[in-house]
């Protein structure tokens, strides 16, 4: 359909914007290494450098928990000033996907345009 082009118009430009930026260390635990746009929404990739792989399986659990729990929240007050009008009122979201260095998945947060005050 034609918004969904549009749409993806919007998410392949910006999101070629943005590579040029990465990889990009945000502290010392925290690097960008990725964004794409796919299904109506915009990806952003965080690699920590923390590695949960051997650690016990219940452990890991209570810390993803955590970690959503502790930096969900933050996404859609640290993006919304950026993507609300642009991007989040065109139907479009934003996922932050929280990686270890393993690769395995420790968070994937969602902000759209109703999370945005």
């Amino acid at each position: 359909d034609a918004r969904q082009n549009a749409n993806q118009k919007i998410l392949d430009t910006v999101s070629a914007v943005l590579k040029k930026r990465l990889p990009l260390q945000l502290n010392k635990g925290v690097t960008w290494t990725e964004v794409y746009g796919r299904g109506n929404a915009l990806h952003f990739v965080y690699k920590m450098s923390l590695d949960l792989t051997d650690s016990p399986r219940e452990q890991v659990q209570v810390f993803k928990k955590e970690y959503q729990k502790e930096h969900c929240p933050d996404v859609a007050e640290k993006f919304c000033p950026l993507f609300k009008d642009e991007l989040f009122k065109r139907g479009i979201s934003l996922y932050v996907h929280y990686f270890d260095a393993a690769r395995n998945e420790l968070a994937t947060c969602r902000a759209s345009y109703s999370d945005c005050k």
